[in-house]
C-alpha cells in the first residue's frame, strides 16, 4: 500500500474496516474505496478519509470507473 494505490475496504464500517480505511489514508497516502449496507454510513466512511462511499446494496464497486 503507498501513494497512487487504491484500497478497496468492504464492511468499511465495521471495526476493522474503519481502521483499515484510516490507515491507508493518512499513513499510507492510498485512495480508498470503501462500501458499507447502510446508506446511513456513508457519511461515517467519508468522514474517516474514504474517497469513494458506497452502498454495495444499492450500488454494484465493479461497476465504478
Amino acid at each position: 500500500m503507498s501513494v497512487g494505490k487504491t484500497v478497496l475496504v468492504l464492511g468499511g464500517a465495521g471495526g476493522v474496516g474503519t481502521l483499515i480505511i484510516q490507515l491507508a489514508k493518512h499513513v499510507f497516502g492510498a485512495s480508498v474505496v470503501a462500501s458499507t449496507a447502510s446508506t446511513k454510513k456513508l457519511d461515517l466512511l467519508r468522514s474517516l478519509g474514504a474517497d469513494v462511499a458506497i452502498d454495495y446494496t444499492k450500488e454494484n464497486f465493479e461497476d465504478l470507473p
